[in-house]
């Protein structure tokens, strides 16, 4: 398995869930993982909302309390992009991520 395979199944298994997304709104919500990591607060209350659930401040702050990220996040910065597929790359960076 190279980084250009990875790379492939990924954006083939996110272009699955965008079509189900657009096919049904109300049953598919993403949420970026990254992202999650990073503004926890924020993501976490899309989520909350999207369920169409409430949850006490305490179990509130136990959820976010939980959200520890890892160190491997980030870790593509250290490779360039020499042997990628360059539609996969227009690819991530049409849904904004840093390429």
């Amino acid at each position: 398995l190279t980084p250009a395979d990875a790379l492939k199944y990924w954006r083939a298994v996110q272009e699955r869930v965008l079509g189900l997304q657009r096919r049904m709104p109300s049953r598919v919500l993403i949420l970026d993982y990254d992202r999650f990591c990073a503004l926890p607060e924020q993501e976490l209350s899309r989520l909350i909302e999207f369920l169409g659930r409430s949850v006490t401040l305490e179990d509130w702050q136990q959820l976010i309390t939980k959200v520890d990220p890892p160190s491997s996040i980030g870790r593509f910065k250290r490779y360039g992009l020499d042997g990628l597929d360059p539609d996969d790359v227009a690819f991530v960076a049409r849904l904004g991520y840093d390429v």
